[in-house]
Protein backbone atom coordinates (compact mmCIF):
# COMPACT_ATOMS: atom_id res chain seq x y z
CA UNK A 1 0.00 0.00 0.00
CA UNK A 2 1.29 3.63 -0.76
CA UNK A 3 1.23 6.00 1.70
CA UNK A 4 0.90 9.62 1.70
CA UNK A 5 0.48 12.54 4.44
CA UNK A 6 0.11 16.03 4.09
CA UNK A 7 2.35 18.57 6.19
CA UNK A 8 1.89 22.72 5.76
CA UNK A 9 5.57 24.20 4.37
CA UNK A 10 6.07 27.49 4.24
CA UNK A 11 7.55 28.76 0.70
CA UNK A 12 11.59 29.50 1.32
CA UNK A 13 11.33 32.04 -1.39
CA UNK A 14 7.64 33.88 -1.26
CA UNK A 15 6.96 33.00 2.00
CA UNK A 16 3.35 31.08 1.45
CA UNK A 17 2.27 28.49 3.96
CA UNK A 18 0.33 25.97 1.97
CA UNK A 19 -0.08 22.05 2.68
CA UNK A 20 1.79 19.70 1.01
CA UNK A 21 1.40 15.63 0.39
CA UNK A 22 4.59 14.01 0.57
CA UNK A 23 5.36 10.01 0.35
CA UNK A 24 6.31 7.63 3.03
CA UNK A 25 6.02 4.11 0.41
CA UNK A 26 4.88 3.42 -2.57
CA UNK A 27 3.90 0.83 -3.79
CA UNK A 28 4.26 0.49 -7.59
CA UNK A 29 2.09 -2.79 -7.87
CA UNK A 30 -0.96 -1.15 -6.49
CA UNK A 31 0.06 2.67 -7.61
CA UNK A 32 1.91 1.96 -11.04
CA UNK A 33 1.56 5.87 -11.77
CA UNK A 34 3.99 6.40 -8.83
CA UNK A 35 6.69 5.06 -10.32
CA UNK A 36 6.29 7.51 -13.41
CA UNK A 37 5.93 10.22 -10.65
CA UNK A 38 9.63 9.18 -9.20
CA UNK A 39 11.64 8.91 -12.34
CA UNK A 40 9.93 12.26 -13.30
CA UNK A 41 11.04 14.00 -10.22
CA UNK A 42 7.69 14.49 -8.68
CA UNK A 43 8.09 12.32 -5.57
CA UNK A 44 8.47 14.17 -2.57
CA UNK A 45 8.95 17.45 -4.24
CA UNK A 46 7.40 20.82 -2.30
CA UNK A 47 5.80 23.33 -5.19
CA UNK A 48 5.25 26.95 -4.38
CA UNK A 49 1.49 27.66 -6.22
CA UNK A 50 2.56 31.51 -5.85
CA UNK A 51 5.73 31.76 -7.06
CA UNK A 52 6.40 28.18 -8.37
CA UNK A 53 9.69 27.31 -5.96
CA UNK A 54 10.47 23.88 -6.34
CA UNK A 55 12.87 22.17 -3.78
CA UNK A 56 12.99 18.52 -2.74
CA UNK A 57 11.87 17.02 0.79
CA UNK A 58 13.81 15.27 3.35
CA UNK A 59 11.39 12.99 3.19
CA UNK A 60 12.16 8.94 3.54
CA UNK A 61 10.23 6.32 1.83
CA UNK A 62 10.07 3.04 1.27
CA UNK A 63 9.97 1.78 -2.87
CA UNK A 64 7.69 -1.51 -3.17
CA UNK A 65 7.66 -3.49 -6.35
CA UNK A 66 5.43 -6.76 -5.14
CA UNK A 67 5.50 -7.94 -8.95
CA UNK A 68 9.14 -7.83 -9.11
CA UNK A 69 9.74 -8.50 -5.60
CA UNK A 70 11.84 -6.06 -3.73
CA UNK A 71 11.58 -3.01 -2.24
CA UNK A 72 14.28 -0.29 -0.69
CA UNK A 73 14.33 2.14 1.34
CA UNK A 74 15.39 5.86 0.75
CA UNK A 75 16.58 7.82 3.38
CA UNK A 76 18.28 11.42 2.57
CA UNK A 77 22.04 11.63 3.25
CA UNK A 78 21.32 14.17 5.90
CA UNK A 79 19.56 11.86 7.94
CA UNK A 80 22.61 9.61 8.83
CA UNK A 81 23.02 12.25 11.60
CA UNK A 82 19.67 12.01 13.24
CA UNK A 83 19.62 9.73 16.11
CA UNK A 84 15.92 8.99 15.22
CA UNK A 85 16.77 7.95 11.97
CA UNK A 86 19.54 5.44 13.46
CA UNK A 87 17.13 4.12 16.12
CA UNK A 88 15.74 2.31 12.94
CA UNK A 89 18.84 0.25 12.07
CA UNK A 90 21.07 -2.50 14.23
CA UNK A 91 24.19 -1.79 14.55
CA UNK A 92 25.74 -3.50 11.01
CA UNK A 93 22.99 -1.18 9.15
CA UNK A 94 20.11 -3.53 9.06
CA UNK A 95 16.67 -1.81 8.99
CA UNK A 96 15.31 -2.96 12.45
CA UNK A 97 11.89 -4.63 12.67
CA UNK A 98 9.15 -2.34 13.80
CA UNK A 99 6.11 -4.40 13.24
CA UNK A 100 4.67 -7.17 15.65
CA UNK A 101 6.80 -10.32 15.39
CA UNK A 102 3.18 -11.96 13.84
CA UNK A 103 3.09 -9.75 10.80
CA UNK A 104 7.15 -10.06 10.37
CA UNK A 105 5.85 -14.34 10.01
CA UNK A 106 3.52 -13.34 7.03
CA UNK A 107 6.12 -10.50 5.87
CA UNK A 108 8.15 -12.01 2.49
CA UNK A 109 11.59 -12.64 3.23
CA UNK A 110 12.54 -9.67 0.24
CA UNK A 111 11.19 -7.27 2.57
CA UNK A 112 12.75 -8.21 5.65
CA UNK A 113 16.27 -6.92 4.92
CA UNK A 114 15.50 -4.40 2.13
CA UNK A 115 18.51 -2.05 0.49
CA UNK A 116 18.99 1.37 1.79
CA UNK A 117 20.00 4.47 -0.70
CA UNK A 118 20.76 8.08 0.50
CA UNK A 119 20.71 9.49 -2.55
CA UNK A 120 17.67 10.04 -5.13
CA UNK A 121 19.58 8.53 -8.01
CA UNK A 122 20.95 5.58 -6.14
CA UNK A 123 17.47 4.51 -5.82
CA UNK A 124 16.29 5.13 -9.32
CA UNK A 125 19.56 2.98 -10.59
CA UNK A 126 18.57 -0.05 -7.77
CA UNK A 127 15.17 -0.32 -9.51
CA UNK A 128 16.49 0.19 -12.93
CA UNK A 129 18.88 -2.80 -11.91
CA UNK A 130 16.05 -4.71 -10.01
CA UNK A 131 13.82 -4.33 -12.94
CA UNK A 132 16.38 -5.24 -15.58
CA UNK A 133 17.22 -8.60 -13.44
CA UNK A 134 13.56 -9.28 -13.35
CA UNK A 135 13.31 -9.13 -17.14
CA UNK A 136 16.40 -11.12 -17.58
CA UNK A 137 15.30 -14.19 -15.36
CA UNK A 138 11.43 -13.72 -16.53
CA UNK A 139 11.65 -13.31 -20.51
CA UNK A 140 7.78 -14.14 -21.17
CA UNK A 141 6.91 -11.78 -18.39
Amino acid sequence: MSRAQEEDITCPKCGLNQSVTYWTSINVTVDPELRQKLFAGEINVFRCSSCNTAAPLSVAFMYHDMTRQFCAWYYPFNSIKDPETLRHFTEDGKPCAEFPQMMAARMPKYMTEPPVVFHPHELLRYIEFREALYAYHHPDA
